[in-house]
């Protein structure tokens, strides 16, 4: 009989730091998870990043993997960890981030919002998996 995998989860929910790519448009900060209306910016449409830093989880085993838990987006985005590319992001999905990381970390998560009902509108958390 096999052991059931453990999961320890760490939410990154704020403040996330936010800046249209629009002049004129002011950043600031939200909390995540919420659209962009929610968040202050009623009526924004167009491309949005979302930055967010985090510490390396600490005493990692060597039977423990590091996942980047994205539970739901609304439009599509790309995900950059430490100024490089994770991937892209179109509702929800996750990444084993474990070789990436380092003591301190920036997420940058870049939206093409169609409207204003976009943003990080699930969790997005660091799993810990191991077996």
């Amino acid at each position: 009989m096999s052991a059931e995998p453990s999961v320890h989860r760490i939410r990154l929910r704020g403040p996330w730091q936010v800046r249209p790519h629009a002049d004129g448009v002011p950043a600031g900060s939200m909390s995540v998870p919420v659209t962009l209306r929610d968040g202050g910016w009623a009526g924004f449409a167009g491309r949005v990043s979302f930055y967010r830093r985090f510490g390396r989880p600490s005493k990692l085993g060597s039977k423990e993997t590091v996942w980047l838990v994205f539970e739901r987006i609304v439009g599509r985005a790309e995900v950059r960890l430490n100024d490089e590319p994770l991937g892209a992001l179109d509702e929800a999905r996750s990444f084993d981030v474990t070789g990436r990381l380092a003591a301190r970390n920036s997420l940058e998560v870049i939206v093409d919002a169609t409207d204003d009902r976009c943003g990080i509108v699930g969790e997005v958390a660091l799993e810990i998996r191991s077996v």
